[in-house]
């Protein structure tokens, strides 16, 4: 074991790394368990634009389309967006905005969820960090069983 610097506060005796601490297999499980770093978290993903993804999106969109320019033709007439245009013109108009509107609106949901994720792993890297650094700056005093802050400074 490698012994540290520096002395634990209360009873003077010396500090061990915690690190070297938590991976002694003398130390008791309760101790290791109590010292050991956990495990760096793995990203999430939102589930990506994957194909299923596509097709439903798509076809989600198209309904919309359908059902929007539908509902378009029979209620502004054919005078839609300007008088002389044909039969079906309002319905081809109106279909392709919805479809355009509808696809990214889906597809923009797909991005707020990664964004989301994003932020709760960069959240939770910042723990980690810290829980690390401590492991590896931090000591422990194996006769009073406590963890002493910031004294790691290892000697060869």
């Amino acid at each position: 074991m490698t012994l540290t610097d520096a002395q634990c506060p209360t009873c003077g005796a010396p500090v061990l790394p915690v690190a070297t601490v938590a991976t002694n297999p003398i130390t008791s499980n309760a101790v290791r368990s109590q010292l050991s770093l956990a495990p760096m978290p793995m990203p999430r993903t939102a589930g990506g634009l994957g194909c299923m993804t596509v097709i439903l999106s798509g076809s989600v969109a198209f309904a919309a389309a359908v059902i929007i320019g539908g509902i378009s033709q029979f209620t502004l007439g054919t005078d839609y967006p300007a008088p002389g245009y044909r039969f079906g013109e309002a319905a081809i108009f109106s279909g392709v905005a919805a479809f355009i509107i509808v696809m990214i609106a889906m597809f923009s949901v797909f991005v707020w969820r990664q964004a989301n994720h994003d932020r709760i792993y960069t959240a939770l890297m910042g723990e980690w960090f810290a829980h690390k650094t401590a492991y590896e700056n931090d000591s422990y005093c194996t006769k009073c069983n406590i963890r002493v802050p910031g004294s790691a400074s290892t000697t060869p």
